[in-house]
């Protein structure tokens, strides 16, 4: 399978044992064909029943949460500095204008220079923030990809998630990214704050509806400098999934026993 921007995904079959592997450069690029691979898999005439045995691809998902980030950091530098040659901009306008309105105006000293470059530095700063903005969104579309995937990943390798499991892990670690499009507070942080809940409500050790009071008080979450809060979170997340527990909270767990890069081999079982 080609991709418009040059990326490819193939699709293997082995000659026994009725499994797949799709593999490709980067995790997003398999959500597609993985997906498509079950759907058909799952509409032949003999049922087949789609399993994942390799560890999740978690190494994969936080190159491009770097990715992602990294693009968001420079969004916020070239915005910055875009604010900064702006306002000097609009100085450097008002001494003019007071220097054409003084009919024995002093001599400029440079402030036309001045305004000159000043408006070359406004320009440069226009297009790195419009080139750092593409890398978000195109980053952020990679990032999409590769949450749908390990969701999907998951729903495989943990068959008693139910499907209200698969919601509320859906709904937390969430594949919407290019919906989160905030400055301050963009998928990252929705993820960390939408994640640490869910690790202290339904994924707890001791399952509870409400997380417990913090006493401090709730604060707005920033752009850190460094996601390795976000993905230790994730980590502990489908660490919590494979040890049996549940996203939804229900009146009664049962937790069963449980089997314990970028290639995402799919095993399938045909059904008698």
């Amino acid at each position: 399978f080609d991709f418009f921007n040059g990326a490819n995904v193939t699709v293997l079959a082995s000659k026994s044992g009725g499994r797949y592997r799709v593999q490709g450069r980067l995790v997003g690029h398999l959500c597609l064909a993985a997906e498509e691979l079950q759907r058909r898999l799952a509409a032949r005439s003999e049922p087949a029943e789609v399993t994942f045995a390799d560890p999740l691809p978690l190494d994969g998902l936080f190159q491009v949460i770097d990715d992602h980030h990294h693009a968001r950091l420079d969004v916020a530098r070239a915005s910055s500095t875009l604010n900064d040659r702006a306002y000097q901009y609009r100085l450097v306008q008002k001494r003019l204008l007071a220097r054409f309105k003084d009919k024995n105006a002093p001599p400029l000293k440079g402030l036309d220079a001045l305004l000159s470059v000043t408006h070359e530095q406004i320009m440069a700063a226009s297009d790195s923030l419009a080139s750092a903005q593409k890398r978000v969104f195109e980053t952020g579309c990679d990032l999409a990809a590769s949450v749908r995937l390990l969701n999907f990943l998951a729903a495989l390798k943990y068959p008693r998630l139910s499907a209200e499991d698969q919601r509320v892990l859906a709904a937390h670690f969430s594949p919407n990214v290019l919906e989160c499009t905030g400055l301050e507070m963009g998928w990252e942080e929705l993820t960390d704050a939408a994640v640490t809940h869910l690790l202290r409500t339904s994924l707890a050790k001791a399952p509870r509806a409400t997380a417990p009071g913090s006493g401090g008080g709730s604060t707005k979450p920033t752009l850190a400098a460094d996601p390795a809060k976000l993905k230790k979170h994730i980590s502990i997340l489908f660490d919590r999934l494979a040890k049996g527990a549940h996203p939804a909270i229900r009146q009664a767990d049962d937790f069963d026993a449980v089997e314990t890069g970028s290639m995402v081999p799919l095993a399938t079982e045909t059904k008698s």
